[in-house]
């Protein structure tokens, strides 16, 4: 954990030591938040909403993003009734589109599609490790690049695989709507809403077969040529059965955006929630969190590109790494 502080610490350093002579007042909305979640596979079940601005778009206009993130993620957990044995590399792609069709008001839709399979990423994962001192989960007392989703509680098998397997999640509409403008010395605020279908394939584990509902509040202020972000997040899933038994719970989102200039900015966020699960190990019912740094890059107008990093600050229920890209239109 203090390696992964140190980390943050350098990285904001460097913002200040190389670009002093950046620190203008552009005085606009960034490009922010970065747009990825959680990807462990037993949180991506559950409704989740995304990281987001306060300001929704401008009436009658279009946003279109393609979001794909690529995890590496290892977590063998064990109890008295539990065995959750997740070693896998995860590629989940989403298609989110987003409309205005009123002042202040805006709603969205988010079709996920997943691959998981073993990797080639598990001998790099576990040096990384070495180098800065995080601790490897035991990975190095399991094969490389193995393929294997297993969560069995009180004799009863949620999801069992061995081998590579894909198909579409569960299907996500959303809506936003902005209370308060941004002014000189007060954030912009929304309000948020989301429902998730059960579309996906439950025997592969893309699903919980269940509905889930969510609300939300996103903050937003502007501050010389950095751009804050909040969201805070209560979601309310429903029990998909193997007795199990799930609490609501929160997710939250913390984003400092640096305007490096108009089209290019550098993103540090952090991220975390309490767990719907209570099965009695923490590596699946403790706090998660994550730290995420990426940059914003529009190369030409309305045309957006985000790459991201993810590393865990926490081994409950998180991936050892996230890495995200995606491209943005407005229309």
């Amino acid at each position: 954990m203090k390696s992964k502080s140190f980390l943050i610490l350098i990285f904001f350093l460097l913002i200040f030591i190389l670009f002093p002579s950046l620190l203008k007042a552009y005085w606009r909305n960034g490009f922010g938040p970065l747009n990825t979640r959680n990807q462990f596979p037993l949180n991506l079940i559950f409704l989740d909403l995304n990281p987001e601005p306060a300001i929704t778009l401008p009436v009658k206009r279009l946003k279109v993003e393609l979001i794909s993130d690529y995890s590496n993620i290892f977590l063998m957990g064990y109890h008295q009734n539990l065995i959750s044995e997740t070693d896998m590399e995860m590629l989940r792609t989403s298609l989110i589109l987003k409309g205005s069709p009123f002042n202040n008001m805006e709603f969205g839709i988010e079709i996920p599609v997943y691959g998981i399979f073993g990797g080639f990423l598990d001998h790099f994962i576990e040096e990384f490790h070495n180098t800065f001192g995080f601790e490897s989960a035991t990975r190095e007392n399991f094969p490389q690049n193995y393929m294997q989703y297993k969560f069995v509680y009180n004799n009863s098998t949620f999801i069992d695989l061995h081998s590579d397997s894909g198909g579409l999640g569960d299907i996500v509409l959303s809506s936003k709507y902005i209370v308060k403008k941004e002014k000189r010395w007060t954030p912009a605020l929304s309000l948020r809403g989301a429902i998730k279908f059960p579309t996906g394939n439950r025997s592969y584990g893309f699903s919980s077969g269940k509905f889930d509902f969510g609300l939300g509040v996103a903050m937003q202020k502007s501050i010389s040529s950095f751009v804050i972000y909040g969201n805070l997040n209560g979601i309310y899933p429903r029990n998909p059965g193997y007795h199990l038994h799930l609490d609501p719970f929160l997710s939250m989102n913390l984003a400092l955006e640096y305007l490096l200039k108009k089209n290019f900015s550098l993103v540090v966020q952090v991220s975390g929630a309490t767990s719907p699960f209570n099965v009695g190990d923490k590596s699946i019912d403790g706090f998660r969190s994550q730290i995420i740094v990426g940059l914003f890059w529009e190369i030409k107008e309305n045309v957006i590109i985000q790459l991201a990093f993810t590393e865990d600050l926490t081994h409950n229920s998180i991936p050892d790494f996230t890495f995200s890209s995606g491209v943005r239109f407005v229309f």
